[in-house]
């Protein structure tokens, strides 16, 4: 879908934010290939020195998607980190546990051998608010993504989280079939697309990160190190059932909230810090008017846009 905005590059900037694997959709190399070409040539005109505004932004949203785009299209540092965020609407929803469970999320069974009070999140509350969420102390969530608009809304709630360790995935014998972007459900029409596909030999990585786990263990655990749930601070991981159970009972909640509270609070101002050191570049000077890390303000044409 991006691709159809690709004839506009000329006058007007180009921002692709992807949030699952830039590629989903190009099931051969000639559609993946010219993608790439055509994010080459919106890194060509970023360096054409008449250009001075109306850049093209190309960025992962998730550092497993920015290190994917990097490995797959070569483009190393002209390629953004802007990672998703929650927190500017679940901010008014404040962490106060006094519901007795624990929340359990996943697509598969609970855990056995839990002596703690846990609950399907789904059997609690068949359709949930966030205000629902912040009246218990912890969720433990087993991912179903690398990247998930789910995790961050429950990280930016502050909420402790408990998560399976990298350990917990190779005893149990891979992630998912949703880490990669070769295969089902995304594409099924090659089953060799994941080797065919070369990496770009600027890329700083050696593995391959369409490997499932049974093609290469290592590639789905290197890859696996770029995971939000991997890559955001203050989040409790488990090795297995008995693991978890211990951690449920001797964690501090209330010290882990107030460090994701913190934490919450950095990536905020270093994302509105991001949006203001690229926003003179897409638009035209004179339509910025305020950008700081509690306020933008742009105007185009006759309209103000407040962020």
């Amino acid at each position: 879908m991006c691709q159809m905005w690709m004839p506009l590059n000329k006058t007007k900037s180009i921002v692709l934010l992807a949030s699952h694997r830039y590629n989903l959709g190009r099931c051969s190399v000639d559609s993946w290939t010219k993608l790439n070409e055509q994010l080459w040539e919106l890194f060509k005109q970023n360096n054409d020195p008449v250009r001075v505004d109306h850049k093209h932004i190309i960025a992962g949203a998730s550092r497993y998607d920015y290190e994917y785009l990097k490995h797959y299209t070569g483009l190393k540092d002209s390629i953004q980190l802007i990672s998703s965020f929650s927190g500017f609407y679940t901010d008014g929803n404040k962490f106060n546990p006094t519901e007795p469970e624990i929340l359990f999320f996943s697509w598969g069974d609970m855990f056995p051998n839990i002596t703690v009070n846990v609950v399907q999140l789904r059997k609690k509350y068949p359709r949930y608010q966030l205000s629902d969420l912040v009246k218990h102390k912890a969720i433990i969530y087993v991912p179903y993504s690398v990247m998930s608009f789910k995790l961050t809304e429950f990280y930016s709630l502050s909420i402790p989280l408990f998560m399976p360790s990298a350990k917990y995935f190779k005893t149990n014998g891979n992630f998912g079939p949703d880490r990669t972007s070769t295969t089902a459900p995304y594409c099924d029409n090659d089953p060799d697309l994941w080797w065919k596909m070369p990496s770009h030999p600027f890329s700083p990585h050696s593995y391959n990160p369409n490997s499932e786990y049974a093609q290469d263990p290592e590639a789905e655990m290197y890859w696996l190190q770029f995971s939000d749930f991997y890559d955001w601070p203050h989040i409790q991981y488990f090795d297995d059932g008995s693991d978890l159970n211990r951690k449920l009972q001797t964690t501090d909640f209330i010290a882990i909230h107030k460090s994701m509270k913190v934490q919450n609070e950095i990536r905020k101002q270093e994302l509105l810090q991001k949006w203001c050191n690229l926003l003179p570049t897409i638009i035209q000077l004179y339509d910025l008017i305020t950008c700081n890390t509690s306020i933008i303000i742009f105007q185009y044409h006759t309209h103000i846009s407040v962020f």
